[in-house]
């Protein structure tokens, strides 16, 4: 079996421009056109069977991402333009713009679902609502300098998602219809301005059921949600429930600290753990984003 272990976007950011730098937006009537194109992915595949590692070809941008949003702001911080793409879209993965000569920061978000987002009119104050999906989260934001010589730019669209996965190292009993597994603590917002998350004064709640429906579902069970909390730590509740949703056994794992594009592993026994305890591992199967030139 074969997975993604590491994870990347090559974005190329090309535009035309005349001689004259300015610092600040020039008026309107001297735009100059700015083409952005997501080619895809570089990524490392892992073999389950050997552990080795060995590069890939590109993966196809809509298998990872679905909706795409661009904003670019000028050097007071203040909104320019924005749009949104969705992998049913002709141009899905090719943005195309045109702004005034000076100085810019833009920012890419990719991400399976259609996120929401907040005071995206300053850079400032913009930010993705984190929602209760289990979206894989994907940004970038860059400075350019509009009005010099023509830019060719590649530019590497990270990951910040965290993986929490659970794995139970024991068959269930027959009585187990399904689990629920809770993530407490989880962030409210992804900031542009800081390029990361933050966890507000009421903490969300992110949720997945699992449905044991027969003897293989019921033999080590594993599952698992993306993150976006690798601030602070978090709180992850394991219970297992009958048929008619009556609580039957279960634990509560403290302390679970997650990282960037990397999977935390909370792994051990429901039943047969006497102490409670559900030791945490870090697996690092993601790694750091990586850029494959094609």
């Amino acid at each position: 079996m074969k997975v993604i272990s590491l994870l990347s976007i090559i974005v190329l950011l090309c535009f035309s421009s005349c001689k004259k730098t300015e610092n600040n937006p020039s008026p309107e009537s001297e735009l100059h056109a700015l083409t952005l194109t997501l080619n895809g992915f570089g990524q490392i595949i892992t073999d389950a069977k050997n552990g080795g590692f060995t590069s890939s070809d590109p993966v196809p941008l809509k298998d990872y991402v679905h909706f795409l949003n661009y904003f670019i702001y000028g050097q007071d911080g203040n909104l320019v333009h924005s749009l949104k793409q969705a992998d049913t879209d002709a141009n899905f993965g090719k943005i195309t713009d045109q702004v005034p000569s000076g100085t810019y920061s833009v920012v890419l978000v990719g991400s399976r679902y259609n996120d929401t987002f907040g005071g995206t009119t300053t850079l400032s104050g913009s930010k993705v609502l984190c929602s209760a999906v289990d979206d894989d989260l994907f940004f970038k934001r860059i400075s350019i300098t509009v009005g010099s010589d023509d830019l060719s730019q590649n530019v590497v669209l990270d990951r910040v998602s965290c993986y929490v996965e659970i794995s139970i190292d024991e068959t269930l009993p027959v009585e187990v219809a399904s689990i629920d597994v809770s993530v407490l603590n989880e962030a409210d917002v992804f900031l542009f301005s800081t390029e990361s998350a933050l966890v507000g004064s009421t903490p969300a709640t992110k949720k997945l059921t699992k449905v044991i429906s027969n003897d293989s579902d019921r033999s080590n069970p594993k599952m698992g949600m993306c993150i976006l909390n690798a601030v602070s730590d978090l709180s992850v509740q394991i219970y297992c429930y009958d048929s008619a949703k009556k609580y039957i056994n279960g634990v509560k794992v403290q302390n679970v600290k997650c990282e960037k594009n990397r999977k935390t592993i909370l792994y051990g026994k429901i039943f047969a753990m006497p102490s409670g305890e559900y030791p945490i591992s870090v697996n690092p199967e993601w790694g750091d984003p990586i850029p494959k030139p094609f």
